[in-house]
């Protein structure tokens, strides 16, 4: 894998970060698709497509439900024509007060064109693992039983 495919999916982290929506359009293809986990509270809308699907469907309710969500990218894994990242998602349930740290994976795409000119990324999936004792955001909101 490149560096300079390694520094665009990190901008493209970055930038979510931030809030800079138009800096995360200009790094995903247009025809994306996102899946949302099962599990996710914001699966209903699945799949998520292009850049505003995501936007609407995923991000601004995010941002809507959750203060200073973060997400924490730990490692990035070199998979041929696709990029592999694990990170955790941290916030604070606006509903609640606690605290959200989760674990994710993502599966990113890289056009073959693209790949020495700038890294644009599709994301083909967008997963939250569950185990016994992991905190899912519906726990966090407090909308399962445990």
């Amino acid at each position: 894998m490149s560096q300079q495919n390694v520094t665009a999916i990190r901008a493209l982290y970055e930038a979510f970060n931030r809030g800079d929506f138009e800096t995360m359009k200009r790094g995903f293809n247009t025809d994306f698709e996102r899946f949302e986990p099962e599990n996710s509270l914001y699966a209903e809308g699945n799949p998520y497509r292009g850049f505003e699907g995501s936007r609407d469907g995923v991000y601004a309710p995010r941002m809507r439900d959750f203060e200073n969500w973060r997400t924490e990218l730990q490692q990035i894994h070199d998979a041929g024509d696709f990029i592999i990242t694990t990170g955790r998602y941290k916030a604070r349930c606006k509903a609640t007060g606690r605290d959200l740290s989760t674990q994710f994976c993502h599966i990113l795409h890289l056009e073959a064109a693209a790949r020495s000119t700038g890294c644009r990324a599709t994301p083909t999936r967008s997963t939250k693992p569950r185990w016994p004792g992991a905190s899912s955001a519906s726990s966090i909101l407090g909308w399962n039983s445990r």
